[in-house]
């Protein structure tokens, strides 16, 4: 079991990245860490940069899908959100 649960910390999560359309969003994700058993979206903007944001139900990914404006959703619900906790993707992983 052990052996079980240092394979899934090393291992990166296949996630689908859904592409929308934004001026600043390119596309977004999301999955299940059953590490951390929290909800995890991936937001990849336009210019390059790829962030996680933990603690995001699916939910919410749902309506960030639904959204008429997905920048603003992301500046809303992610960036403003003192909730959320973010990390850069290339960065070194934060210990949840």
């Amino acid at each position: 079991m052990e052996n079980q649960a240092n394979q899934d910390q090393n291992q990166s999560p296949k996630i689908k990245l859904y592409t929308v359309h934004s001026t600043n969003v390119k596309a977004i994700g999301w999955y299940y860490c059953t590490t951390s058993k929290k909800g995890v979206m991936i937001v990849e903007f336009i210019k390059g940069a790829k962030y996680m944001y933990f603690e995001v139900l699916q939910e919410k990914f749902q309506e960030a899908l639904k959204s008429t404006s997905i920048g603003k959703w992301v500046q809303d619900n992610l960036i403003r959100n003192k909730e959320v906790t973010c990390q850069k993707l290339g960065q070194p992983i934060l210990d949840l």
